[in-house]
């Protein structure tokens, strides 16, 4: 089988944007790698626009199919807007199928669009690969709140089951996820795609002496929180670590790069605590600018809470931290911070607590020449097994092993 056979196609549950066209993951392996290998790439995705249509647009070397479709707020229109979106995406796949102008397709999250995969495979025997990077069954039912979800759930359950148990291959976010699927589902084919990292972009490199000087901070350590600022994610440890720092005369100060609805709750309780002047709330960030508040960091700090949902979830940030170098203090609970952390050295693993986080900052605060010899050491493992060239090839090698055998069954 020769490797340029391979034309995929990617079907996104996102609206498609010239200035933001995919998540990151979309745009690396899917934008650039596979094309740099010599395949042929196409993306089918929804966009906005002020009337139905279906356009083409282009992302570097790929081809990308927008089923555009008016933005309306009414239950009527959303309801007309999702049987517009399925009928064209069907007759568009349909029709290029026939032509064979791809010979894989690759879904990402959405059970509806996998099962409709499933039927274009029924009619042109073209492998699915379908991508679970968010682990939705985690959510018991009684944690939704809305009354449609609450009804649909049952429902989403079972036509998940399907999907899961006819796709040809199942890529969830980590083994551990793979490992509950395979459980629940009885399957087999499952290899796991973790979120991954630029190296070039994320990279010891990037300059993060404008953001010292714009907050002032040449004399502090400091400390970088990039991430969603939502009562989910429980950051309020932070807000206590950093309490427990300054009652210690550390010259600290916290730079909190996102923004969410917690935002101003952690405001409220750094003023209370008086630690209004060591930290900064700097809200949404251009993803293109977040490598140069990592690189203004001496450490970095990853807290996930130890939530079902969390528990075997794969942290983009900590591989965001590593590729940049620095040193990473994360909690041992999340399985897959566990695992990295044991196997690079590239960071500390503590409690999901205030005080285990502020220990860890002394310590490296102590240490400056650990403080280097851990972010060399993320570096490191970060390129050799969370690039996204390697997620790429992953994929490359799985699409192979599905084309070889579908041509032996033909």
């Amino acid at each position: 089988m020769c490797l340029s056979n391979i034309r995929i196609c990617v079907i996104l549950e996102s609206y498609f944007t010239p200035e933001f066209p995919a998540r990151p993951a979309i745009t690396e392996i899917f934008g650039q790698i596979f094309p740099g290998f010599g395949h042929e790439v196409m993306w089918i995705c929804r966009s906005k626009s002020d009337y139905y249509s279906v356009k083409n647009e282009r992302f570097n070397d790929v081809r990308i199919i927008c089923i555009s479709e008016p933005e309306k707020q009414s239950f009527l229109h959303k309801f007309f807007n999702i049987i517009y979106y399925y009928t064209m995406m069907f007759l568009i796949l349909r029709s290029l199928g026939r032509q064979q102008k791809y010979n894989i397709i690759f879904v990402r999250n959405n059970v509806i669009d996998g099962l409709l995969s499933l039927i274009i495979k029924k009619l042109t025997h073209v492998p699915v690969l379908f991508q679970y990077s968010w682990p939705i069954h985690k959510f018991h039912i009684r944690q939704i709140k809305q009354i449609g979800y609450r009804l649909f759930y049952p429902i989403n359950c079972h036509l998940r089951k399907i999907l899961m148990q006819n796709v040809d291959v199942v890529l969830p976010i980590s083994r551990w996820v793979g490992a509950e699927l395979s459980e629940m589902y009885n399957i087999r084919k499952i290899v796991p795609l973790p979120m991954g990292v630029n190296p070039s972009t994320f990279s010891p490199m990037r300059d993060g002496s404008c953001h010292k000087t714009r907050f002032n901070l040449q004399n502090y350590t400091v400390i970088v929180y990039v991430g969603a600022i939502t009562p989910s994610r429980k950051l309020g440890i932070l807000i206590d670590m950093m309490k427990i720092l300054i009652d210690k005369e550390y010259k600290i100060f916290l730079l909190m790069v996102g923004e969410g609805s917690a935002v101003q709750e952690l405001q409220d309780k750094a003023t209370l605590l008086g630690l209004g002047d060591t930290i900064k709330f700097t809200g949404q960030v251009p993803y293109n600018q977040v490598p140069e508040y990592i690189a203004a960091a001496d450490i970095c700090v990853c807290p996930v809470p130890p939530d079902p949902v969390y528990l075997v979830s794969s942290p983009s940030k900590l591989f965001e931290y590593m590729a940049v170098g620095k040193p990473v203090i994360c909690n041992q609970e999340i399985y897959e911070q566990y695992d990295v952390i044991n196997q690079s050295g590239g960071g500390v693993l503590v409690d999901f607590s205030a005080g285990s986080f502020a220990l860890a900052v002394e310590n490296l605060v102590k240490n400056p020449n650990q403080m280097q010899k851990i972010g060399l050491a993320a570096r490191a493992w970060v390129i050799k097994n969370r690039s996204y060239a390697y997620l790429a090839k992953i994929v490359e090698e799985n699409c192979i092993i599905l084309l070889e055998k579908n041509e032996m069954s033909l």
